[in-house]
């Protein structure tokens, strides 16, 4: 443009020194010297060619002087994008570490609460059972009982113990739900899989499940896929 005279050069100077400011506030300090440096030699470039063709520059095209004032203009504006952009990394990584923290801190009490359910009331109502097992038998077995209460206690005897085996097969359900350790033993494909199978509705798997084996990603994104999945 300043070559073919297309408009006034001090004001295609300054949409130059615009241009590469903008630059600067977009790509950061390293872009902006490159830019800086490749405006230059396109300018000393044109010079050369004026002198060469036989156009003489004009004052404003040889005018200098407000270079550096330029140029330190772009690279303070390049500078302070470079630290936003930094800050603004910075508090990403922040944002990034306490979302993992807060979804490792909901994994970690899930499986607190899954332990629990397991190793006690699990282990309670299996003793409760065994408990129902033996007066059970032993209401069949006893000669002091008359032959009415018989049938009475042993049929209420064993709606005891449906109820609590039923009771034991809903505590391992919400325990397996709770804390999906088999994703880690069998695969996240094979996990996903007995999801498909128990979720209560017709679910359609469209890939093979041994192209996730165990190991296959890490065990946390394992557990998040996994979670994603069972909410939907």
């Amino acid at each position: 443009a300043l070559f073919l005279r297309l408009a006034d050069p001090e004001i295609l100077l300054q949409g130059l020194w615009l241009t590469v400011a903008i630059g600067a506030f977009i790509y950061g300090l390293a872009a902006a010297l490159w830019r800086i440096l490749v405006a230059t030699a396109i300018m000393i470039g044109y010079l050369a060619v004026s002198d060469v063709v036989g156009v003489t520059p004009t004052e404003e095209q040889l005018e200098f002087t407000e270079w550096p004032l330029m140029v330190g203009i772009a690279v303070i504006v390049a500078v302070l994008a470079d630290r936003v952009s930094t800050s603004a990394r910075h508090y990403a990584a922040l944002y990034r570490k306490a979302s993992e923290r807060l979804v490792t801190a909901h994994e970690e009490e899930r499986a607190r609460l899954a332990r629990e359910l397991h190793d006690s009331v699990g282990q309670t109502l299996t003793a409760v059972i065994l408990t129902l097992d033996a007066a059970g038998n032993e209401l069949k077995t006893s000669g002091f009982e008359t032959a009415q209460a018989r049938p009475v206690g042993h049929s209420g005897v064993l709606r005891a113990r449906e109820l609590a085996a039923s009771a034991l097969a809903e505590t391992r359900q919400v325990a397996a739900k709770l804390r999906p350790t088999r994703v880690h033993e069998i695969g996240l494909g094979a996990a996903l899989s007995n999801l498909a199978r128990s979720a209560g509705v017709p679910v359609d798997l469209r890939f093979d499940p041994a192209l996730l084996p165990p190991g296959f990603l890490e065990p946390d994104m394992e557990i998040d896929i996994y979670r994603i999945v069972q909410e939907a």
